[in-house]
């Protein structure tokens, strides 16, 4: 049976910086009323890369968070509509 060495499995060595501009874009409907709960993977920081920055334009408030099993980066967005025929006196 023939087993690779360690350094043979090593992945080689950059060798040069690159950066890339990824924008990823999403576009939703929002209900009539009742809420949207919306939960978004975002690219994160690993041992092969590195996030400079991260930019969100989205109306109301919104948070960045790490799931907590893989420390993966998650956008989390919730929408209220009002019931139109509810009143708020």
């Amino acid at each position: 049976m023939n087993t690779a060495t360690e350094s043979e499995t090593r992945l080689p060595a950059a060798k040069a910086n690159r950066i890339y501009d990824v924008r990823d874009q999403v576009s939703i409907e929002l209900p009539d009323r009742g809420q949207l709960d919306l939960w978004l993977p975002v690219i994160s920081d690993s041992r092969y890369q590195r996030i400079l920055e991260v930019d969100v334009a989205a109306p109301g408030g919104w948070d960045l968070r790490k799931e907590s099993a893989y420390g993966n980066s998650i956008l989390h967005w919730l929408s209220r509509r009002r019931d139109p025929r509810s009143s708020s006196r």
